[in-house]
């Protein structure tokens, strides 16, 4: 759960719900870069986003019988990729 908190925090870092107010943009914008591998496990693929903020975070369903990885669905803006 360390990672969607990390995106919460993110998330609360774009507006301040107890002020009702957004802060600045580039206070809470970064550059990141998403990394796909091949089944060996090596790079395959890099693609940065520029100036990245997430938009949204969805919900994640935890039961008792499910058995596989939890994933979190997550709206990321951003102003270029290359």
């Amino acid at each position: 759960m360390a990672v969607k908190e990390a995106l919460e925090s993110w998330v609360d870092s774009v507006f301040n719900r107890h002020t009702r107010t957004f802060n600045y943009y580039d206070s809470y914008t970064k550059n990141m870069q998403i990394i796909m591998t091949d089944k060996a496990g090596n790079d395959a693929h890099i693609v940065t986003l520029y100036e990245a903020y997430p938009t949204a975070i969805g919900n994640i369903q935890l039961d008792y019988s499910n058995e596989s990885i939890v994933k979190v669905p997550v709206t990321i803006a951003y102003k270029w990729w290359e």
